[in-house]
């Protein structure tokens, strides 16, 4: 299809409301973009369609109503929109991102300054960059039409590498 964007629109009953929480956290995971009340929007990837086609089937099982639409021939104005709400949700996970990076620079640089070399603090620093690294591939993955703050990000969480690797070195030497 020549389809660019895939519109996801459901409904479900009001209660309980960990339905609309999980189905909320898929189309979070899988990138989606909300529009408006129960309308999220997901570029038109080949890759995505078992997991809409999934989702769609597990809102019906919990009792709602959805259905997913193509969308294509939008006129330029409006698939121009279309792109900087879903590149704005990209940015904000980035920004997201690169602040905790920064805050791990920070603990590491406190934790340095103290004289904190234990184990304990190695093993815990390398846990949160790991959780930092999955966090970043998550959201390239949702990257789909790339946004220039990635950069910003990869080179930050370098630099939480690099300062990871001195403090190791400096642990081993110390501890």
């Amino acid at each position: 299809m020549d389809s660019h964007w895939l519109l996801l629109s459901y409904s479900l009953p009001a209660g309980p409301s960990r339905k609309r929480v999980l189905v909320w956290r898929h189309l979070r995971k899988l990138g989606a973009v909300h529009i408006e009340s129960g309308v999220w929007l997901l570029p038109h990837l080949p890759s995505l369609t078992p997991s809409v086609e999934k989702l769609v089937d597990e809102i019906k099982t919990l009792g709602g109503k959805a259905n997913a639409f193509y969308v294509g021939d939008l006129p330029a104005g409006q698939e121009e929109e279309l792109r900087t709400a879903f590149n704005g949700v990209r940015r904000e996970e980035y920004v997201d991102l690169l602040q905790i990076c920064q805050r791990f620079l920070d603990h590491v640089k406190r934790v340095t300054e103290a004289g904190d070399f234990r184990f304990v603090q190695v093993e815990e620093l390398e846990e949160d960059l790991e959780k930092r690294r999955r966090w970043l591939s998550q959201v390239v993955a949702r990257d789909v039409l790339g946004v220039p703050e990635r950069q910003q990000v990869e080179d930050c969480l370098k630099d939480c590498e690099k300062a990871l690797a001195q403090f190791e070195e400096r642990a081993s030497l110390e501890g």
